[in-house]
């Protein structure tokens, strides 16, 4: 280890440390997204813990340890907290279980990924590297990501894993004579934890596959091929399996038309006739699924008459057939997008914090994505045109395998990032849009300082 890395992982770790382990803890309350994680670990609120106390208000450290559950709900998150829970165990109690013990998990998590990502980038211009480190220090220490940490939300995971991936593509894509068997083993097991963090994710290891598939080509050993194909098949069962597995598909559909939609509609019930779907449900627009509805929405003849009728597919070809909707839609994610700074309350209910009070400190990257970058659809399509042109340029001059596939695997996180900006309207309607476009947030923020690194390689090559 160098000294970018020495410098970046001492602060990293100093700042995470004095954020979320150290009084006053912050982290994220619980909007009652919690639950379906805590079961897997046999975790409850205490008593007495209610109200504004318990969800969205305050963020809550500690928690009953009793009796596992299984509930319908996958996520490589669960792992995390199993294995946080077990720490706190063998070193805290076996009866109460303090967060910051994922907490530290998770900062021991990025720290491993932060490593990667600098050495990765000093193996091929140690210049470069500082740049890298800095960067990576400044992002990964603001509260709009490491909140997350103190939480049981799968957006901790998503972010750790994918910085993990990014790590590992880059010292896989090296130059070099011996294959980093090492890197592809660590960025299967990366791309599994990433793609089975959440169902939204899933659909991005597809792209991740055919990027491993790529990685034939890096060496003509027939145990590396046969490594490569062992590793993007594990990836492929993960993902395809995923993928077909959705345990909110009721509720996600449900937003996805009458609060999507329907959502401003100059005309839902006209919208509704062309879903193929009762004009009575005309009522139900602009409403997502968890307000009172005027119709019984989990009835069995509600279910007969919109859930047995309606489609993904459907709304594909709604949206086919009315583009100027779909791009209206696409204005508002652009609105909504680089919102970092989540609305939940960040401190405990201490008797000194006020409820849904958030942390103001180290948000510095947070308030440059909210702030001072355009929210508008056209500076996203500009800057996704350039990232892409750079990206094939890059392609075209590189000389070598690994130099193609490292410009592959930007183009393929941009692609994840194009369809992380369409896929919350299509899966999710308009419901906590800001949440839901968290990856695309994480995805551009790669894009953004991958810009910035590379912009500062082409002024050095200029000057020699």
């Amino acid at each position: 280890m160098s000294v970018p890395e020495w410098i970046a992982l001492l602060f990293i770790g100093v700042v995470l440390i004095g954020q979320l382990l150290l009084t006053p803890v912050v982290g994220l309350a619980n909007n009652g997204d919690f639950e379906r994680i805590m079961v897997w670990a046999g975790l409850k609120v205490p008593n007495g813990v209610t109200g504004d106390a318990q969800y969205f208000g305050f963020f809550n450290r500690v928690y009953e340890i009793g009796d596992i559950h299984l509930s319908g709900y996958v996520s490589s998150t669960i792992l995390f907290l199993k294995v946080a829970v077990w720490i706190n165990k063998a070193f805290h109690s076996a009866h109460e279980f303090d967060i910051r013990f994922l907490g530290a998990l998770h900062i021991l998590t990025l720290l491993a990924g932060a490593f990667l990502v600098i050495s990765g980038v000093r193996r091929r211009n140690a210049g470069l590297a500082w740049l890298t480190a800095v960067l990576v220090a400044w992002v990964s220490t603001d509260k709009g990501f490491s909140l997350y940490f103190n939480s049981m939300f799968s957006e901790a995971t998503t972010f750790l894993l994918l910085l993990a991936l990014i790590g590992f593509a880059l010292h896989l894509t090296v130059e070099s004579q011996q294959p980093q068997k090492w890197a592809l083993v660590g960025a299967a097991v990366a791309s599994v934890l990433f793609v089975t963090a959440k169902v939204q994710n899933a659909l991005l290891g597809f792209l991740i596959v055919l990027w491993l598939l790529r990685l034939l080509k890096l060496h003509g050993e027939r145990a590396w091929k046969k490594a490569v194909l062992i590793s993007t098949a594990v990836v492929l069962v993960f993902t395809a399996g995923l993928s077909f597995y959705n345990s909110f598909e009721k509720i996600n559909i449900y937003q996805t038309v009458f609060y999507g939609v329907l959502k401003d509609s100059p005309d839902p019930a006209a919208d509704l006739r062309e879903l193929g779907l009762s004009e009575e449900y005309v009522v139900l627009a602009n409403t997502d699924y968890f307000v009172p509805h005027k119709i019984d929405v989990t009835s069995p003849e509600f279910k007969a008459g919109y859930y047995d009728k309606i489609s993904r597919g459907k709304v594909l070809k709604f949206y086919a057939k009315h583009p100027g909707r779909f791009f209206d839609k696409l204005k508002v994610c652009a609105a909504s997008s680089f919102n970092l700074h989540y609305y939940l309350g960040n401190y405990e209910n201490d008797g000194i914090h006020k409820k849904l009070e958030q942390s103001k400190s180290w948000t510095s990257f947070s308030y440059f994505a909210y702030n001072i970058l355009p929210k508008s659809i056209w500076f996203l399509l500009l800057f996704s045109m350039a990232f892409a042109v750079g990206t094939v340029w890059e392609w075209r001059r590189a000389v070598t395998v690994s130099g193609k596939l490292l410009a592959e695997f930007f183009l393929a996180i941009e692609l994840m990032a194009m369809a992380q900006f369409v896929l919350p309207i299509l899966g999710d309607g308009e419901a906590d849009l800001a949440k839901h476009l968290f990856l695309f947030d994480l995805l551009g923020s790669v894009m953004l300082v991958t810009s910035v690194i590379w912009l500062a390689r082409r002024i050095l090559d200029g000057r020699k």
